[in-house]
């Protein structure tokens, strides 16, 4: 992330794994969407702001 932040300075927008949401929450992601399937998986879209 402290690379990301450094060279980009620019919102995140990811599509992550629904089980693995904690995991991006503790970087300081937040969910935008709904679930949905993505390959028989389900997904969520995520996005983490530049503060």
């Amino acid at each position: 992330m402290k690379y990301t932040v450094n060279h980009f300075k620019n919102n995140i927008k990811i599509q992550a794994q629904q089980h693995l949401k904690a995991f991006y929450q503790a970087f300081g992601f937040k969910q935008v969407s709904t679930a949905y399937l993505d390959d028989g998986i389900w997904h969520i879209d995520m996005i983490w702001e530049q503060k």
